[in-house]
């Protein structure tokens, strides 16, 4: 009986755990989404790039690095945009 009590306990604590981080996975890009979409290319920019230090993997499969090179453009950082078009282009994204 106490070891189910420990495992329900543990089982808890990993779904907590769980949905924080999951949570954060889908807070970041509707962020970005709303600054996107108002325009606020410094904002986007500023959340792509935590998302990319926080998750490279999902940032390089979602193609956030293109995004990121686009917004880049936008705001005039001309050596940003081409490290990240380079970064797509180089995995043949």
């Amino acid at each position: 009986m106490r070891l189910m009590k420990l495992s329900n306990a543990f089982l808890l604590f990993a779904l907590v755990l769980f949905s924080a981080n999951l949570f954060a996975q889908t807070e970041t890009p509707q962020k970005i989404l709303q600054a996107v979409e108002t325009r606020d290319y410094q904002t986007a920019i500023n959340e792509l790039e935590t998302l990319k230090k926080a998750d490279k993997k999902i940032f390089e499969l979602n193609n956030y690095d293109y995004l990121l090179a686009r917004l880049s453009e936008k705001t005039g950082d001309f050596a940003a945009a081409m490290a990240n078009y380079q970064a797509v282009a180089s995995r043949n994204s």
